[in-house]
């Protein structure tokens, strides 16, 4: 890929794009010049996001309107130190349940580069 690739799976209702298939994205892209990943609105739960770990280019990634991502969920992005932005826009975070504020601190903390909001 070339440098700053772009990669959109965002999805309708209901998506068909979960855990697996973002493994087996995350597998064929590992070590590329993936920079940028928009997960809006798939099937991707927490389970699923330690796949990303391998995408070590990502600066963007949006997962917005994926409620099944928890505070759980964003503890292995902590290894995506060349993120600066992440969407988590209706992912719960104005919720009980979900991505909270803990959560999102939690992960600030250790990525200070990156802006985390909606």
């Amino acid at each position: 890929m070339a440098p700053g690739q772009e990669l959109s799976l965002q999805a309708g209702s209901p998506s068909d794009f979960g855990d697996a298939e973002l493994g087996q994205l995350a597998a064929d892209f590992a070590g590329t010049n993936l920079t940028d990943l928009n997960l809006s609105g798939t099937d991707v739960t927490d389970a699923g996001l330690v796949h990303l770990a391998g995408l070590t280019n990502l600066t963007w990634l949006n997962l917005g309107s994926c409620p099944r991502v928890t505070d759980r969920g964003l503890a292995p992005l902590a290894s995506l130190t060349n993120l600066r932005w992440l969407g988590l826009a209706y992912t719960g975070l104005m919720a009980s349940t979900g991505v909270t504020d803990a959560g999102v601190a939690a992960l600030k903390a250790k990525l200070p580069g990156c802006t985390i909001g909606g």
